[in-house]
């Protein structure tokens, strides 16, 4: 936004309290793709066995961090310098309205602008049974951008897209995967068809992965690098890491929007 702005003329400026580039470069699409492309290449060299390939490769995920590390920062330290080229000045610290049209920047600065864009994205949703502790229990925050080894087993809680990728990632890259999903299916959301979910769960189970839909954790404890699970049906199991992909909230409070009389609904 701020780049097709100051190519149509306007005189701009960028708040950040976080790192350049957001959630999509740091922790969400960029990392996922980079990790993804030689998960698909496994799994394609693995189908063409006896076809014209012999052997089957090696998934090394250290290996495959370290180059998902490089293409982020190549395009993270990229950034600051796009944005000078096209005269948009970067701020570091977090943004608050102090009336409409004029932002406070930490102790540091006040903006006054005509328009003022609110683009602060969102974060993962906690779910109580499973408390965050960004070791063992994590988010794709975590998976995506500190997670430098896997253990050998792991739990997805959500089958939603970013539960389906981490399960099929995992599993690719070596763990034992249980995905975990409440609803009667994967991807329960009325844009994907019943017969896709269904495909999705025979191919994840045909790779290895074990796909539990209708169930949900009871009990979630913490210790010695481990979690132990108990779920809802009384089963349990002991996982070195639990992803809790139960959905996003938005990055709404703190701007004092309510001030300047924005509203807002039950979700933020």
């Amino acid at each position: 936004a701020a780049a097709g702005a100051a190519r149509l003329g306007a005189a701009v400026a960028i708040v950040e309290r976080g790192t350049p580039g957001g959630n999509c470069l740091n922790e969400g699409c960029i990392p996922t793709r980079a990790l993804l492309h030689p998960a698909m290449l496994i799994e394609d060299c693995n189908a063409l066995a006896g076809r014209g390939l012999v052997g089957s490769p090696r998934a090394d995920f250290g290996a495959a961090v370290r180059h998902k590390d490089a293409v982020v920062a190549a395009l993270r330290d990229g950034l600051p310098g796009a944005m000078r080229r096209l005269g948009i000045r970067m701020l570091p610290g977090a943004a608050k309205f102090e009336a409409p049209g004029r932002v406070r920047v930490g102790d540091a600065e006040t903006l006054e602008a005509p328009r003022v864009l609110v683009a602060t994205g969102s974060r993962p949703r906690a779910l109580p049974e499973c408390p965050f502790d960004g070791r063992v229990v994590v988010s794709s925050r975590e998976l995506y951008s500190t997670l430098d080894r896997l253990p050998e087993r792991v739990l997805c809680v959500g089958g939603g897209a970013v539960g389906v990728e981490a399960a099929y990632l995992a599993r690719q890259y070596g763990a034992r995967v249980t995905l975990l999903e409440r609803e009667p299916r994967l991807l329960p959301c009325a844009r994907v068809p019943e017969h896709v979910a269904d495909l999705l769960e025979a191919r994840l189970e045909r790779l290895g992965v074990e796909v539990r839909t209708g169930s949900r954790v009871a009990v979630c404890r913490v210790g010695n690098h481990a979690a132990q699970v108990t779920f809802d049906d009384g089963a349990k199991g002991e996982f070195g890491l639990v992803l809790v992909a139960v959905g996003r909230e938005p990055n709404s409070a703190g701007l004092g929007l309510e001030e300047i009389g924005v509203r807002f609904n039950a979700g933020g």
